[in-house]
């Protein structure tokens, strides 16, 4: 299982900055290595408008989602994480 969490960036955002996200992505997969897996993809998915670079972060789970309340509470981390970087100029 994953979690894909999207970001929509400025179009001028550098390669760099897109690698800095993606160690600080893996620094949070590490401080919650019970949870996730370290296996960690950030790609570009599509360049909107030619003003906005859309960025999906994949993050993979170590176990299934059976138990549902460890379920709600991954997805919680992933949606606290986004929010975060939600509007984070990466420039």
């Amino acid at each position: 299982m994953s979690e894909k969490v999207q970001l929509s960036v400025d179009f001028g955002t550098t390669f760099v900055a897109i690698q800095k996200l993606r160690r600080e992505m893996q620094k949070f997969v590490r401080e919650n290595s019970r949870d996730y897996a370290s296996e960690l993809e950030v790609e570009i998915m599509d360049a909107k408008g030619l003003d906005k670079l859309l960025l999906q972060i994949i993050i993979k789970h170590k176990s299934n989602w059976q138990n549902d309340a460890l379920k709600a509470h991954r997805r919680n981390k992933v949606a606290s994480l986004h929010h975060q970087f939600r509007g984070h100029r990466l420039t």
